[in-house]
C-alpha cells in the first residue's frame, strides 16, 4: 500500500497533467459532436457487412503444419534420398505418419519412404543389419508389412 501512494507522490504532476489532457479531449470531441467521420473527402460504406468464418478443421491432425509448407519441404528434398532420410528422422512423429516423404515405421520409428514402404532396408548407409517392416503409415493411412496394421 505504501508503494501505492509513494507512486502517486513521486507522479503526481504527470498525472494531473493526463487527466487533464484526457478531460480537454473529450470536451472538444463533444464540441464537434463525433463529426469525424469525412476525413479528406473519403467516403466509407456504411452498409459494412460482418462476416465470420469458421473453419472446422476436420481433416487436420495436431501440431501438424500445413500441407503447403510441407509439401514445399519434401519437394525440395524428393530426389536426394540422403537428405530425405535425415529429414525424416528428424520429424515429428505427426509430420512423419502424415507426409509423402517419410512413413511411420512399426509405429515408433520415422524414415524416408513411400506408398511401397522404406526406400533403405537396412538401418545404416553401409549396414547390413535389415529393418523388420511390421507395418507402416503413409499419409495417416497403415499398411501392412510382415505383420497386420494395429
Amino acid at each position: 500500500m505504501l508503494a501505492i501512494i509513494q507512486f502517486f507522490i513521486d507522479n503526481y504532476v504527470a498525472i494531473i497533467i493526463l487527466s487533464i489532457s484526457i478531460i480537454g479531449l473529450l470536451t472538444v470531441f463533444s464540441m464537434f459532436s463525433n463529426k469525424f467521420n469525412d476525413i479528406n473527402g473519403a467516403h466509407y460504406d456504411k452498409d459494412v457487412e460482418k462476416v465470420v468464418t469458421i473453419e472446422t478443421l476436420e481433416n487436420s491432425t495436431d501440431d501438424l503444419p500445413n500441407k503447403s509448407f510441407s509439401e514445399t519441404a519434401h519437394e525440395s528434398i524428393k530426389h536426394d534420398h540422403q537428405k530425405r532420410h535425415e529429414f525424416c528422422k528428424n520429424s515429428h512423429p505427426k509430420v512423419c505418419a502424415a507426409s509423402s516423404s517419410c512413413i511411420m515405421l512399426n509405429g515408433n520409428e520415422c524414415v524416408a519412404g513411400d506408398r511401397q514402404g522404406p526406400i533403405y532396408l537396412t538401418r545404416e548407409a553401409n549396414s547390413k543389419t535389415p529393418i523388420h517392416v511390421e507395418y507402416y503409415h503413409y499419409k495417416n493411412k497403415c499398411f501392412k508389412g510382415r505383420g497386420a496394421c494395429p
